[in-house]
């Protein structure tokens, strides 16, 4: 339908595409995406276990140094709690860009 209604106004194909389809496909694959970020930047923390040194890494390395057994480890969820809000708010900016009005 949509295509038909492009055709009869003349639109070029690009320009059906940027003005028509493209933003007909963003609102559904943007929270899609945003939630496959936000489980990559999750699945960091798996790293860890494959020596690749990263923030939960460092916070076990930090525990053996200091002796502190919780402070590290708060801290380290406190930065991914930041760095997942940040993902969120990314993802909701650009949904909301897309969305029709």
């Amino acid at each position: 339908v949509q295509h038909d209604a492009a055709k009869s106004l003349g639109l070029l194909p690009w320009t059906h595409f940027r003005k028509v389809t493209l933003p007909q496909m963003l609102v559904h694959s943007i929270p899609a995406l945003g939630n496959q970020a936000v489980l990559l930047l999750k699945d960091t923390s798996l790293l860890s276990a494959i020596t690749v040194i990263e923030l939960t890494m460092q916070s076990k390395v930090l525990t053996e140094r200091s002796g502190a057994a919780y402070a590290p480890f708060l801290v380290a969820a406190v930065f991914y709690l930041a760095m997942v809000w940040a993902l969120e708010v990314l993802t909701q900016l650009a949904l909301r860009s897309v969305r029709w009005r």
